[in-house]
């Protein structure tokens, strides 16, 4: 009979575990922390070494669908199925603003700086694709209204859900791909 290596205790209660599927990972080296947000309507924080859990982030009582890194700012955008985008401290992790008045729900999205400017395209559930300037005030309203930030967008470019975005500045492209 073979006796199987017992791995690594796990350092958190259970409680701390995300109570639906956990749908991505958003690592950020320079501050040794993991996002991981869930179908739970939460992001959890932890420590990237440790895998110690640090804080968790009621982002809503839905489907929290993805989440991107400004690396200018160290802002972390989170996409719900709410119809809201949520911005939090990447140190502190407290929120910073809520981008709400979408039509559709967000479901991927891609952030990067362009001269100085932060921006991000978001692809959603009805096939869209719509570019936000996010440098606009430094977002740091409590609420902001979605059509204000919006900076173009591309409606029905795909006919089902945008399931990734994302920006390649060597090509000066944005690539989006979907479920059609």
């Amino acid at each position: 009979e073979r006796l199987q290596e017992a791995g690594p205790a796990d350092p958190n209660p259970k409680h701390v575990h995300h109570r639906d599927m956990m749908d991505g990972i958003l690592h950020l080296p320079a501050l040794d922390k993991l996002f991981t947000h869930s179908r739970d309507g939460t992001v959890r924080v932890w420590n990237a070494a440790t895998t110690a859990h640090m804080k968790t982030l009621r982002v809503s009582e839905s489907w929290v669908t993805n989440t991107c890194h400004f690396e200018q700012s160290n802002r972390v955008a989170v996409g719900s199925m709410d119809r809201s985008i949520s911005f939090y401290d990447g140190a502190s992790c407290d929120l910073t603003g809520q981008l709400t008045g979408l039509d559709t729900a967000p479901l991927c999205l891609g952030c990067w700086n362009d001269q100085l400017q932060e921006r991000m395209i978001v692809g959603d559930d009805c096939g869209n694709v719509t570019l936000y300037d996010t440098t606009r005030n430094g977002m740091n309203e409590a609420s902001m209204s979605a059509a204000s930030y919006r900076r173009g967008q591309d409606p029905g470019r795909h006919s089902d859900w945008v399931t990734k975005v994302e920006y390649f500045s060597d090509l000066n492209l944005m690539i989006s791909s979907s479920l059609d």
